[in-house]
Order: structure tokens, then sequence, then C-alpha cells
């Protein structure tokens, strides 16, 4: 069950969770519903992927918000590695940014993206850096939103490094410096990441 969270996250950081997902999900998806009944939460939260997305199961984003939810509350516990507990804190905090299943409630998706940005959960860091960038359920900060983009970054998380371009771009939290935005769009670019490309005119 952990190499199918392990694999799953990393299709999340590579932008293909879909897909990737999809190939995953055919062959576990019995074993993930066997293993949610007795309430594990790595499951948990591998079926709330499928429920988001419709993958192996018809799409349910109340499912979802809910599969999260428990995830959450079951990973909350002391003994859950803390990598692992942010992939659902990061989730859950989704559902609330995006109104997935759930009412919009951006303070408590600031909540749970900062626990999940504190483990260093780089895909948390960059949401909660948008939060503060434009002040949604916390108080506006660009310089704050500034430091978690390059926290992720630093992770190599190519979003990170797009939105840190495009902070350096515009003298959003920083100095305007286009070398500056140059690097780190680039930087996304070689990661194949298409917002930095578009941004080069690649």
């Amino acid at each position: 069950m952990n190499k199918d969270v392990e694999t799953c996250n990393e299709a999340i950081l590579s932008g293909s969770k879909e897909s990737d997902l999809q190939d995953v999900a055919g062959n576990r998806i019995n074993d993930w519903m066997s293993a949610d009944q007795d309430g594990l939460p790595e499951a948990q939260w591998l079926l709330g992927m499928c429920y988001e997305y419709g993958i192996e199961v018809e799409k349910d984003k109340v499912v979802a918000f809910k599969k999260y939810r428990s995830a959450v509350k079951k990973r909350n516990h002391k003994s859950t590695p803390n990598f692992q507990r942010a992939f659902a804190q990061h989730s859950l905090a989704r559902c609330y940014a995006q109104s997935i299943g759930v009412n919009k409630d951006y303070k408590k998706a600031v909540e749970l993206f900062t626990k999940a940005a504190n483990s260093e959960y780089a895909p948390s860091q960059v949401n909660l850096a948008t939060c503060y960038d434009r002040g949604l359920g916390v108080e506006k900060d660009e310089r704050e939103a500034v430091n978690l983009y390059t926290k992720a970054a630093e992770q190599e998380y190519p979003p990170a490094k797009c939105n840190l371009g495009l902070c350096y771009d515009v003298g959003t939290g920083v100095e305007k410096d286009e070398c500056e935005a140059v690097e780190w769009y680039t930087k996304a670019a070689k990661q194949e990441y298409p917002r930095a490309q578009c941004n080069l005119g690649i």
C-alpha cells in the first residue's frame, strides 16, 4: 500500500496524476476498497483521488471529500510519518479551496495547507503561497508568498519555480529582476512545465 501511495504522490508532483493513477488503480482498486473497510488511511486517500477524478469508479466529489477527511483524521495519529500525513492534508485543503465536495472555505484550506507545508510538502507550500499572494483566507503577504515559493522551488517542484519567476518578473514580494525571472522560468521549462515554457516563448 505504501508503494501505491508513493507512486501516486510522484504522479502529483510530476503533474500526471490522472494517467498514472489510472495505471495503478486498474490493478489495485479492489485491494484499496478492502483496506478502506479496515479504516486504513492510505487506502482512503487513494480512493479519494479515484472518486475525485472518476478513475475506476463513478466520479463523486462529495465521496472524495469524505475519503480525504477520513484519511486526515486517521493520519493525525502521531505514529504517521509527517510526509505521508501531508498528502491527505493537502488533498483535503484543495477540497476547501476549490469547493470539491464541500463549500469553499479558504480559512480551513489555509489551516490544512500550513500543516502540510510545515512538513516540507512542496505542493502545499505553493498553494499556501498563492493564498498569501492573493490574501485568500489569510492576510495578504507577498514576501511570505515568495518565501514559500522559494522553499518549494528548492525541492525542484516546477510550479514553484515558475511562480517564483513570475514574482521576479512583475516585482511581487521582491524587487523586479527580469534576469532572475528568466532563470527560474528556464529551470521550470527544462522540467517541461508548460506555463514556464509559455512565459519564455518556447
